[in-house]
């Protein structure tokens, strides 16, 4: 199995929904998804994906499934420089890389300025969400370490899934993977638009999966084949969008 995170096209806010070079976007990456051979296709109810994700729907000829938790990370944080409210990832960084446990994976989110917000709420429901579809095409997420997968006898080793959301969220689900500090991806990762992010499920047999009782049974892991990759966009000498400060 194969997870393709997609960040959508150049964003226009004010409409929910692309910029012209967005659109072109849209269309590059298309033909790009295409060559990967997608089983499913995901995608946030937000404008900007939606249009992101039409183009490769009419190509691959493959429905377009809607997940309202596929949304952009729909929680602010409140500090002293924005007691108004602001997005997770635009801390200022004499601010995030002084708060102990930040970079922690379990730790961050007891920490202020997140844990007096609905950002934990919101991650635990993404987290959920996500592990729930994994295990619907048959990998069951380890509860003791978070990180491996007991793979079911019916699951796919072919399926390709698609995953058109946004900077925050995709950084949300690529912190679920690999067991890292949201709030430290969040602060030290820019996703670019229409931007992709590759993982693929490595099986391993005959070994020990999580507890002793488990001993034997085929596992997998998720391994990161790369992140924020925009390679379509260079190789029709596009020049990737500056959008540096991702919206909710």
């Amino acid at each position: 199995m194969r997870l393709l995170i997609v960040r959508h096209g150049d964003p226009d806010y004010a409409n929910d929904s692309l910029t012209p070079k967005g659109h072109i976007e849209a269309r590059l990456l298309a033909e790009r998804l295409r060559l990967e051979g997608p089983t499913h296709l995901y995608c946030s109810p937000l404008g900007r994906a939606q249009a992101t994700a039409a183009p490769a729907a009419e190509i691959l000829g493959l429905p377009v499934e809607t997940f309202d938790w596929l949304r952009e990370y729909p929680a602010h944080i409140k500090t002293d420089y924005r007691p108004d409210g602001m997005c997770p990832w635009e801390m200022r960084p004499n601010h995030w890389s002084v708060i102990p446990g930040l970079f922690d994976r379990e730790e961050w989110l007891r920490t202020e300025p997140f844990v007096s917000s609905r950002v934990p709420e919101v991650y635990a429901d993404i987290c959920a969400h996500f592990d729930a579809l994994l295990a619907f095409h048959g990998y069951r997420r380890d509860r003791q370490n978070g990180l491996t997968f007991q793979i079911s006898e019916t699951a796919s080793e072919a399926a390709v899934l698609v995953f058109f959301c946004h900077h925050g969220l995709g950084l949300a689900l690529i912190s679920r993977i690999m067991g890292l500090s949201l709030a430290q991806l969040w602060q030290t990762i820019a996703i670019a638009p229409s931007a992709v992010s590759e993982f693929h499920m490595e099986r391993r047999q005959g070994e020990t999966f999580g507890s002793a009782d488990k001993a034997g049974e085929d596992y997998g892991f998720l391994r990161c084949r790369y992140i924020g990759d925009i390679s379509h966009l260079y190789k029709a000498n596009l020049t990737p969008s500056n959008d540096q400060v991702p919206q909710i």
